[in-house]
């Protein structure tokens, strides 16, 4: 991706694509890996590690870092206004990059969704939670019901949002876990589950009292696999209190 962007004849026109399918509107979105002021060093460690731990294992997960500066400023242009640094890549350079970067993020005016508490979004109040560390030995299956339980109270008067990484990437069928973690967070009184982490788009199952967007796959992402793919999920608020919610298919515009 950041070929593409720093490509003067096809960046412009990938920017130019998010930007239109975003147009006036406010944007949240996960923070796929870690804004890095030297990613050319980060990106030596990145192969010195894989190449490493390759011969051990055909495991290895991938550590991402995006160039801080280059990153910043798009996602600005784009219309983000908070970003979610709840997932499985956060500390792949470690705790204390993962916090310069969310205090560089903040300085620049963008919002920090985390698992500590629900933030206020005016109409609705977000938190993000991830079943998915790679820094962990577990890696995955990480959320208990009694995490869900014990999260902290939502703002009052809001409908509670949660963003969730979960699931297996590439693959757009719902697995037994994810329903389960979403049947304990509908039951800790949150109205809407937004998630990420397959890198494809999968079902939107909503009813009246619940909804959830099991993966909206890619936004910006350098996935040229045909499966690979994105979903906007849009939502407008009414001044009775009621809120309408939509699904728009992106495409991969990586392949733009």
């Amino acid at each position: 991706m950041a070929r593409r962007l720093s490509n003067p004849s096809r960046g412009p026109a990938i920017l130019e694509a998010a930007k239109s399918l975003v147009g006036s509107a406010a944007l949240i979105l996960n923070l796929e890996g870690v804004l890095e002021n030297e990613p050319q060093k980060a990106g030596t460690m990145v192969a010195a590690k894989a190449s490493v731990k390759a011969a051990a294992t055909a495991q290895t997960p991938f550590l991402l870092a995006m160039d801080h500066d280059e990153s910043l400023a798009r996602l600005l242009w784009v219309g983000v206004r908070a970003v979610v640094v709840e997932n499985n890549h956060r500390f792949d350079f470690g705790m204390m990059r993962y916090q310069n970067m969310c205090q560089s993020l903040k300085k620049a005016g963008l919002s920090i969704i985390n698992g500590k508490a629900f933030q206020d979004f005016g109409h609705f109040s977000l938190i993000a939670l991830t079943d998915l560390d790679n820094a962990d030995p577990r890696r995955v299956a990480l959320l208990t019901e009694r995490d869900i339980a014990a999260l902290p109270i939502p703002l009052l008067g809001k409908p509670a949002f949660a963003f969730v990484h979960w699931g297996s990437e590439g693959h757009r069928t719902i697995g037994e876990r994810e329903r389960t973690i979403a049947a304990w967070l509908k039951a800790r009184g949150i109205e809407l589950v937004i998630g990420c982490h397959p890198h494809v788009a999968r079902a939107f199952e909503v009813s009246r009292e619940f909804a959830c967007a099991f993966s909206l796959g890619n936004f910006l992402f350098d996935q040229s696999a045909p499966p690979a793919g994105g979903s906007i999920l849009e939502l407008r608020f009414f001044p009775q209190g009621t809120y309408f919610l939509r699904l728009r298919p992106i495409g991969n515009l990586y392949n733009r």
